[in-house]
């Protein structure tokens, strides 16, 4: 584990796909010197961060709708910084249409996704 004293904030970013908001986010807490745990469901969404030399990202698999993958997660980043300071609950999929044509599975994932992702991210960080 790294020194948990540290002033620098540990931040973790749930999905921090190239070109989203998350990645954004991700380079400017890291920017300001932030310790950033960036993720995403597949590391192959976000290259240039796990290609990354600098020190500055701890690069995680991450799937919100697996209690096994955040339980995961979150056990290695407090392992390995022995704290959370900032939780930014990213991780969201659209789902668009008129609700009449959109398939109930399609809301369900959604709604699983975009409500119960953040619900088990914050219960577990808190």
């Amino acid at each position: 584990m790294e020194d948990s004293s540290s002033h620098n904030p540990v931040v973790l970013i749930t999905s921090c796909s190239a070109g989203g908001i998350g990645h954004a986010l991700a380079r400017a807490f890291s920017s300001s010197h932030c310790r950033v745990v960036a993720t995403s469901r597949s590391l192959s969404a976000i290259p240039d961060v796990v290609e990354d030399q600098s020190g500055r990202f701890f690069v995680q698999e991450l799937d919100v709708l697996s209690d096994e993958s955040v339980n995961h997660v979150l056990e290695s980043v407090l392992e390995r910084f022995g704290r959370i300071d900032v939780l930014v609950n990213n991780a969201g999929v659209q789902c668009v249409g008129p609700i009449a044509e959109v398939p109930l599975a399609a809301v369900k994932h959604a709604f699983d996704t975009n409500v119960f992702g953040m619900v088990v991210c914050v219960l577990w960080w808190w």
